[in-house]
C-alpha cells in the first residue's frame, strides 16, 4: 500500500462523477455497485495473468478498468490502470507487487470517498 494517497480532489474528478450521475439518474447507484462488486475478481485476474507472464492479457484487463473508472471520475486510479496497461502491453514490463497493491488501495479509497461524498453511490 502506498505510504500516502493523493488528496481527494486528485483521486476523484467530482465534476465527471456528478455528470454521469445526472446522465444515469436513479440507476447510477446500481451501476456503480455492479462496477465495484466486480473489482476484486478483475484485480485477482490481473494478478493471475501477471503471475502467468501474460502481460498483454493483464494490460487489456487493466484497460477495461481504466475505462470504467474514468466514467465514475476515479481519475488517479484510471492513471494507475493506464500505467499498468502501457507497461504491460507496450513496454513488456510487469508492474511490481507494490504497484499492484497501490492500484488496489487507490481503488478502495476512491470508492470510500465517492460513497462518503455522494449519497446516491452508497449501498442501499
Amino acid at each position: 500500500m502506498p505510504e500516502a494517497l493523493p488528496p481527494p480532489d486528485a483521486l476523484i474528478d467530482w465534476k465527471q462523477l456528478d455528470t454521469i450521475a445526472v446522465e444515469c439518474g436513479e440507476e447510477i447507484g446500481e451501476i456503480f455497485l455492479d462496477f465495484i462488486a466486480d473489482f476484486d475478481a478483475q484485480s485477482a485476474r490481473i494478478r493471475e495473468l501477471l503471475a502467468q507472464g501474460d502481460l498483454v492479457a493483464a494490460g487489456k484487463a487493466a484497460h477495461q478498468l481504466k475505462g470504467s473508472s474514468s466514467t465514475f471520475g476515479m481519475r488517479y486510479f484510471a492513471q494507475l490502470a493506464k500505467r499498468i496497461e502501457l507497461d504491460a502491453v507496450e513496454r513488456n514490463v510487469a508492474p511490481t507487487a507494490g504497484e499492484v497493491a497501490e492500484f488496489e488501495a487507490v481503488f478502495r479509497e476512491s470508492v470510500r470517498l465517492i460513497r462518503q461524498e455522494r449519497g446516491q453511490f452508497r449501498k442501499s
